[in-house]
């Protein structure tokens, strides 16, 4: 089935990271879709602002058009990316303030919402243990200086070197009681029979179960806090996946070559190995995850991708993307 079309974001980049500046200008949603709620209907002034019955974050259909709603009355966000580089490991009750400054910076130039990186890694510190605190630290900020939220789950990041991690800082993205057992969490095997330590097989069920008992948590958390007052409008999920993260054109890193791949390839007849991992992440990774969390708490979610071009049918620029899917 198609997904809808992805958001349109504009990213400056900086030494491989993401400006704070980056712009996210609309967003349409993969998993939600708002039943049919706006007021006035057809033979009504097309110049007068359509309602909601619905009062959560969602979308609707008017005129043709799929709206952004929040508390009844169409939305249009006009948000920035924060970093989350200086958020870090072991320290992330003393580093979560760090930018705290973005956010009066952000009401003083015109902006009515701030994009916020969300780390595995920070949600669930031990196995089973998890803590909330940054989000709630995120939402209190925002709420003061009249902004709206956009969460990105991070649990992957494939845009520098690695998927589950770059560094064991500030660049942690799974949890590290993952990172650490890479017998029960296999990882990514190349063309070369190489083993990535730092990108992980989505092959194997164990990191997946894990990951979606955590997403759960964290929208089960988000509903309690603030289904009422609906600061959080979206979620990104993951952030420019990949098989591995680096040397994008090399064709010996365009699918995991691990055992349990290696079968789930043969088993579905693939030929294409950039097709195999843009199903095989999009339909066995990403949107269980998806469906998971909106289980839980039904308000937007989307998924972004990187820019570029490896293969003529594909508009992501990195295996394992592919907007079709």
């Amino acid at each position: 089935m198609s997904a809808p079309p992805m958001p349109w974001i504009s990213r400056v980049r900086s030494c491989g990271r993401a400006s704070a500046l980056s712009v996210l200008l609309a967003c349409t949603s993969l998993s939600q879709q708002g039943d049919p709620g706006s007021v006035p209907r057809a033979g009504s002034d097309v110049w007068q602002i359509p309602l909601s019955h619905n009062l959560m974050p969602h979308f609707e259909q008017v005129n043709g058009r799929q709206l952004l709603y929040v508390d009844g009355r169409p939305f249009t966000v006009l948000a920035a990316e924060i970093p989350w580089w200086h958020l870090i490991y072991g320290r992330y009750k003393e580093t979560e303030t760090a930018y705290d400054h973005l956010y009066p910076a952000a009401e003083k130039i015109g902006l009515n919402a701030l994009k916020v990186p969300v780390k595995w890694s920070m949600i669930e510190p031990e196995k089973d243990v998890y803590d909330f605190s940054y989000i709630d630290h995120a939402k209190t900020m925002a709420e003061k200086h009249h902004l709206k939220l956009v969460l990105n789950w991070f649990g992957h990041y494939a845009s520098g070197d690695g998927t589950i991690y770059a560094n064991l800082s500030g660049d942690l993205y799974a949890p590290m009681y993952i990172v650490k057992d890479e017998e029960t969490y296999p990882r990514a095997v190349d063309g070369d029979g190489v083993v990535h330590h730092n990108a992980a097989s989505y092959d194997y069920e164990p990191i997946i179960e894990r990951e979606i008992a955590a997403f759960r948590a964290f929208m089960q958390h988000i509903k309690q806090v603030d289904s009422q007052t609906h600061t959080i409008l979206m979620i990104q999920v993951e952030n420019e996946i990949a098989v591995f993260g680096v040397d994008r054109r090399n064709r010996k890193m365009w699918r995991d070559h691990s055992p349990a791949s290696n079968k789930r390839f043969a088993e579905h007849r693939f030929t294409d190995d950039l097709r195999f991992s843009a199903w095989d992440l999009s339909y066995n990774w990403i949107r269980r995850i998806t469906d998971a969390g909106a289980e839980v708490y039904s308000i937007p979610f989307f998924h972004n991708y990187v820019g570029g071009q490896i293969a003529d049918w594909m508009v992501g620029g990195a295996p394992g993307e592919d907007v079709q899917t």
